[in-house]
């Protein structure tokens, strides 16, 4: 990036990321506006689960608890979401103050910072997307406390499945990715990576 003047692209990079982050920032906002709707209505909630299969019935005060649980989880999602905007904002920024040079080395201490920044923004995208997975395992909740249980379970398991196992995962982080990502000579991240003493 820093080695050319024409970084239209770089921006529309973030831009981007942003666009998903808006969406599902806004999306909390009105999952959040139905919530506290539903906190009027508690009564006619309760009649509409009460009438489906394996619900139990409880009191007014319990199903209060579990709408006011799901309003904490998309609260949090919504301030996770809009930090992370914030921060791909920052990114944008730091693309268009970046100097102009043909030896990245002499910036180290910038880039790694846009770095930092950048990595931050997209862990907090990450956490927001794992709340919304919970959102809906805590869904099951009004049917079943052991069916939220087992969703719960249900989640975890496809989380660590997509994020530790899956193939895009070995796809992403396979040497020649790398090597080609970072602009290096072929094989050398996976060099650096068996025999730390060619760093």
């Amino acid at each position: 990036m820093v080695q050319h003047e024409n970084r239209i692209a770089d921006v529309a990079a973030f831009n981007s990321l942003l666009t998903g982050a808006t969406f599902f920032a806004s999306t909390a906002i009105l999952i959040l506006g139905g919530l506290v709707a539903m906190l009027g209505t508690t009564d006619r909630v309760m009649d509409v689960v009460a009438e489906l299969p394996f619900a139990r019935p409880e009191s007014e005060l319990f199903s209060r608890i579990k709408i006011l649980l799901m309003i904490g989880v998309f609260v949090y999602t919504f301030f996770k979401f809009t930090w992370s905007i914030r921060q791909y904002h920052f990114c944008t920024v730091l693309v268009g103050a970046a100097p102009l040079t043909k030896e990245p080395q002499e910036h180290d201490q910038y880039l790694d910072t846009m770095t930092k920044v950048a990595s931050h923004a997209a862990e907090d995208f990450n956490q927001g997307l794992r709340a919304f997975y919970f959102a809906f395992a805590a869904i099951a909740w009004f049917f079943h406390p052991w069916l939220s249980v087992a969703s719960s379970a249900l989640v975890v398991y496809i989380l660590y499945q997509r994020e530790f196992q899956s193939r895009t995962l070995r796809a992403l982080t396979a040497p020649s990715t790398v090597s080609r990502s970072l602009h290096l000579p072929e094989n050398t991240f996976s060099e650096l990576h068996l025999n730390p003493r060619v760093a």
